[in-house]
């Protein structure tokens, strides 16, 4: 099983390199690659994550100083700013199928997994095109944070069923 693990903020996806350690936890390491949303070479960058296996790592001392390579990549001290913006993606993929899901700040400020957004599709689908599938997933939460940004009613694709009625 490999997984890959990524950001949107602020309109550029930031990917960094998920490495397994010795102990079978992963963190996220060097190198990290960011991309905006926009950029043709988006998809590519997304693939190569995909594709490729976690590198293993000395798993890491608990005297070692806390970091982040993902703040570091952005200038940003604090992990609350970022996370006050960000949406975190994780993707594992076995040698059947690839599960994806997100998490980010809900409007209440607290953590949010939406389940039915978890999606699972099996790899004879295709890397590329769960690339795309993943593509759309990100411009459906950039187009959500930036209506929420300005105020607007989020729409959903929701269908709400009433019961059916009572023959009288």
């Amino acid at each position: 099983m490999s997984m890959m693990r990524f950001y949107l903020y602020r309109q550029q996806i930031i990917i960094p390199t998920v490495a397994e350690t010795e102990a079978g936890f992963y963190l996220d390491s060097e190198p990290v690659t960011i991309c905006d949303v926009s950029a043709p070479e988006l998809p590519a960058c997304l693939l190569t994550q995909l594709v490729g296996q976690n590198p293993r790592v000395p798993t890491p001392e608990r005297t070692d100083e806390p970091g982040s390579t993902v703040l570091e990549s952005l200038g940003l001290k604090k992990w609350l700013k970022f996370e006050a913006e960000a949406t975190m993606y994780t993707v594992f993929a076995t040698d059947k199928e690839i599960t994806f899901y997100a998490t980010g700040r809900g409007p209440d400020r607290l953590w949010r997994q939406d389940a039915a957004r978890q999606k699972v599709w099996l790899r004879a689908l295709g890397a590329e095109a769960i690339i795309e599938q993943i593509r759309e997933e990100i411009l459906y939460d950039l187009a959500s944070s930036e209506q929420a940004a300005s105020g607007e009613q989020v729409k959903s694709g929701a269908l709400m069923l009433l019961p059916p009625a009572e023959n009288s």
